[in-house]
């Protein structure tokens, strides 16, 4: 199998997650509301496993390093998680870990829709990073942005 194909495919599960949590939330209503803090726990716990598997193939250089407080600074004035999810998905493409990666994103997004009504919003923002990819810009300087973005969106995001 191509490695486009691949890519795309692992992309696809991963945004499955949040598919599949919509219909479990729309089927389990009175469920939701109950487990509510369950699924705040939940979802920054997925964040912060991805930060980590992103951060573990970051190499420590200048560029890198202000590509992630720019992340930082980027995420907390814009808070377009999915976004950066992608994002961190699209620069991991060629990273070892990226199956682990795509499982802690199909699993956030299980929780992330219980929790949020906006489908098609989330959608278009876990697909546009992923035209950065056509650009000569390196998936480490990427993976650096995505990791600092979700590293805030972890403690400061909703």
């Amino acid at each position: 199998m191509t490695s486009a194909l691949m890519g795309f495919l692992i992309s696809l599960i991963a945004f499955s997650g949040i598919l599949i949590g919509k219909l479990i939330a729309y089927l389990s209503d009175d469920e939701i509301k109950q487990g509510n803090i369950y699924f705040h726990t939940t979802k920054k716990i997925t964040l912060f496993a991805i930060f980590v598997f992103l951060a573990l193939t970051i190499s420590f250089s200048l560029t890198n390093i202000v590509a992630f407080i720019a992340g930082l600074f980027l995420s907390y004035l814009f808070k377009i998680n999915y976004s950066w999810l992608g994002l961190g998905l699209a620069s991991s493409l060629t990273n070892p870990n990226i199956i682990i990666i795509s499982t802690l994103i199909f699993i956030h997004g299980l929780t992330y829709s219980a929790l949020n009504k906006s489908l098609i919003k989330e959608a278009v923002l876990f697909s546009l990073p992923f035209t950065l990819l056509l650009t000569p810009i390196s998936n480490i300087f990427l993976a650096s942005l995505a990791s600092g973005a979700i590293l805030s969106n972890t403690f400061f995001g909703d």
